[in-house]
């Protein structure tokens, strides 16, 4: 076994070899022995480490963000994220990425919903990454999260920003609304507005229905101002 911290490098290993040959004209055994170098490269693994983004949440649908680092020295390929609590719902347990390069850093979201009964209190999460080296050599991480649960509630309808990073110009995002409720709502209106965000969309968007989870592109495209 070669040992975590050994630095990638050139090594040699000396192996003596003992053995005993007989010697056909004297009928008598002759005790011989051999040297041989034989060389190792040591190449360097991955590493991943697991970073918690935001360490309080509410009860409701929530959302915990986890930062994936790899602090080794090769490529992490067929990332799994599995992730597991005893006290709330996970709603996405196994997250996969194709690869991490080394330094490189990635996020995942983990959606989940904390019961009302938790509110004031604390609830764990305990996450398990495996990844796959060099050579197909198999590694893991484990770690265990503990989170704060405030005293508010969620709201009933949840709105997040799907593709929030844009440049100049005529982009039409994508909101997801979420309803926490297992009742359908009727009749939502949707009002966009910012100071320095041209948005061409009608005022007082409606929407019929919201089952439990509805994703909703705006109808217009936006400007992005300098």
């Amino acid at each position: 076994m070669v040992l975590s911290n050994t630095p990638i490098g050139v090594y040699h290993l000396t192996l003596t070899l003992d053995y005993d040959e007989l010697n056909v004209s004297s009928n008598s055994w002759v005790h011989k022995t051999e040297t041989h170098d034989l060389v190792m490269f040591i190449v360097g693994r991955p590493k991943l480490d697991i970073v918690i983004v935001n360490k309080s949440l509410i009860a409701g649908s929530q959302k915990v963000t986890l930062s994936l680092v790899n602090i080794g020295e090769r490529t992490a390929w067929d990332v799994v994220v599995e992730v597991t609590s005893t006290s709330a719902l996970i709603l996405n347990d196994s997250i996969r990425i194709d690869s991490i390069e080394p330094g490189d850093k990635e996020y995942v979201n983990v959606r989940l919903y904390v019961p009302s009964s938790l509110k004031g209190s604390t609830l764990t999460l305990n996450v398990k990454v495996r990844y796959v080296g060099s050579y197909s050599t198999e590694y893991s991480i484990t770690k265990t999260f503990t989170l704060s649960v405030g005293m508010l509630e969620s709201p009933k309808v949840d709105i997040e920003l799907i593709n929030d990073t844009v440049g100049t110009g005529r982009h039409q995002p994508y909101i997801v609304l979420i309803n926490n409720d297992s009742k359908t709502i009727y009749n939502v209106t949707l009002n966009v507005k910012s100071s320095n965000i041209l948005i061409n969309i009608p005022n007082d968007y409606r929407i019929i229905t919201l089952t439990n989870l509805n994703t909703l592109p705006l109808p217009q495209y936006f400007l992005n101002l300098p």
